[in-house]
């Protein structure tokens, strides 16, 4: 999503693809070095490393290598993004997908970020129905609450469809969980 804000500011003209980022996040602690650009940014080639505090206590951030040399995963230049999306804005990044993205797409309940007071409305991950299919069940939270009764209840899989567990993927379940738990 932030790549899809980036994106239309680029051809709005408010930022530039090919530009250096340190003008565009003037206040960030960039690394000294080779210009690092925001395409650069969005396709994790920029150098920095995937997971960097954004204000580091030496006062910069380094390059793991090269900008355009090397593929990694950044989390640092994605939230840096975000930071440049916002500056470019003058608006939090929530807002700024609210109004450029989810509004205009009719997503009312869609949230660019999610406080803990709406933890209740998202979807939780799989849960096993059986604890033989789980060991850590004991760890799951409770269900979320409904959020609307206007949703129509998903009809069960036709028997066609589904086929219960094997014996051998049951007891390789089990196998797995005791030794977990052990």
């Amino acid at each position: 999503m932030t790549a899809t804000m980036v994106h239309q500011l680029a051809a709005e003209g408010k930022l530039s693809l090919d530009g250096d980022v340190r003008s565009m996040l003037p206040g960030a602690a960039w690394p000294d070095g080779p210009k690092i650009s925001l395409q650069q940014l969005l396709d994790h080639v920029s150098g920095l490393p995937g997971d960097a505090p954004l204000f580091p206590a030496d006062g910069k951030l380094w390059l793991a290598y090269q900008p355009g040399v090397h593929w990694l995963y950044s989390n640092t230049g994605y939230a840096l993004l975000g930071l440049i999306v916002e500056r470019a804005e003058r608006a939090p990044l929530a807002n700024v997908l609210h109004r450029r993205l989810f509004a205009p797409l009719g997503m009312a309940r869609t949230r660019g970020s999610i406080l803990s007071a709406d933890r209740a409305l998202f979807a939780q991950g799989y849960e096993p129905a059986r604890r033989e299919d789980c060991c850590a069940r004991s760890l799951a939270r409770p269900p979320a609450r409904a959020v609307s009764a206007s949703i129509p209840p998903t009809p069960p899989p036709s028997p066609a469809t589904t086929s219960p567990p094997s014996a051998a993927h049951r007891t390789a379940s089990s196998a797995a969980c005791a030794t977990a738990m052990a």
